[in-house]
């Protein structure tokens, strides 16, 4: 179990080469760095399940959270996801966590339903991160 902060905790329980993350019903992006050390500690699972089985909410900056979870993980094991509700399922299929990772995903970000100011600083921060992950790319 990892505490972060006063928020509800992110469970990571390791069993069979299978890690499964199961989050909590609020997540929230100061959450994901802790998150992100404690899977690269121990890389040795084959599978990394997110269940999102208690969670309602998930807020912007922790869905990039996931997508940079996904793309560090996505080579080495499968990853899939479990409990999600009908709306974090949509965001799921459109940011195509769960699927095959490619650096086009960080601009459907943007297409998640969010204030406009926040969508203006948001489509920034995210072409910063494509330019970042393009780079990777196409450098190898």
């Amino acid at each position: 179990m990892m505490k972060t902060g006063n928020y509800p905790p992110i469970v990571v329980d390791r069993r069979g080469g299978i890690c499964t993350v199961t989050l909590p019903e609020c997540l929230r992006h100061t959450q994901m760095p802790a998150l992100i050390q404690c899977l690269r500690a121990d890389q040795t699972f084959s599978d990394l399940i997110f269940d999102f089985s208690a969670t309602r909410h998930v807020d912007l900056s922790s869905w990039a959270g996931l997508l940079l979870i996904q793309r560090m993980f996505g080579t080495g094991c499968r990853i899939r996801i479990r409990g999600t509700s009908a709306r974090i399922d949509e965001h799921c299929v459109v940011l195509g966590i769960g699927r095959t990772a490619h650096p086009s995903h960080l601009f459907m970000l943007y297409l998640l339903p969010v204030s406009q100011p926040l969508r203006l600083v948001f489509l920034l921060s995210m072409l910063s991160a494509s330019a970042v992950a393009a780079a990777q790319l196409v450098g190898g």
